[in-house]
């Protein structure tokens, strides 16, 4: 009988190393994003803000697992296409779309079983701003122009709860980005059809909603 407990000890214990993540492990992670950015209150407008509201977007990733419970994690993800339709004085108008990219770079660490972990991470970002707009005035067309993508830095922060197998897992999460406000090209469409654009310009003239909530749905594969 004390042999046989031994055993099942023994047992227990392999089991367990194995669903265990051993320092330099391999894993990647994709699924769908649900980020919100509010749109900024302009006031007496124009100037018009930048779009804003709920979108649903996507996710791609992968981490390498360091001692000491922690984690490196790179990930790239995409909002969906905001939309805006704004009326202001002098009868002008603006009809807007807009949508960001994330790379991100951040530190994770584990607390829990294998089976059920929390998560935190914290790190650095890249956002990438881009968009079209036409401007109206008297409810007519006016002229048309787009922002070409614009990266500008930030911080980010959030945490992921990983549930499953060593191997497969299921991870919701939450991610909070703030960033810098983006001042890149603008490129107005001329009556050749051709861009004019102009550098650092004053682009949603600064009414750009810099907090990003983006709660997630991914799956995550150990390797």
């Amino acid at each position: 009988m004390r042999y046989l407990a031994c055993a099942l000890i023994l047992s227990a214990g392999v089991r367990t190393a194995a669903a265990q993540q051993s320092p330099g492990d391999l894993y990647a992670t994709a699924g769908v994003a649900f980020p919100h950015q509010d749109a900024l209150d302009p006031g007496s407008a124009p100037p018009f803000p930048a779009p804003g509201g709920n979108t649903v977007g996507w996710l791609v990733g992968g981490g390498v697992v360091l001692p000491s419970q922690l984690a490196l994690e790179a990930e790239l993800s995409r909002t969906g296409t905001m939309h805006s339709s704004h009326r202001g004085r002098h009868d002008t108008g603006e009809i807007a779309t807009r949508r960001d990219w994330f790379i991100s770079l951040g530190l994770k660490k584990y607390f829990g079983r294998s089976n059920f972990r929390i998560e935190p991470i914290g790190g650095v970002v890249l956002v990438g701003d881009e968009g079209t707009y036409e401007s109206l005035f008297r409810s007519e067309f006016s002229y048309r122009g787009y922002y070409p993508v614009d990266w500008v830095p930030g911080v980010m922060f959030g945490v992921d709860l990983r549930i499953g197998g060593r191997r497969v897992a299921f991870t919701p999460g939450i991610r909070f980005t703030y960033s810098a406000v983006p001042t890149g090209e603008d490129c107005v469409m001329t009556f050749s059809g051709q861009p004019d654009c102009r550098e650092d310009a004053e682009r949603w003239e600064y009414l750009y909603p810099q907090w990003t909530r983006r709660p997630s749905v991914a799956l995550r594969v150990d390797f």
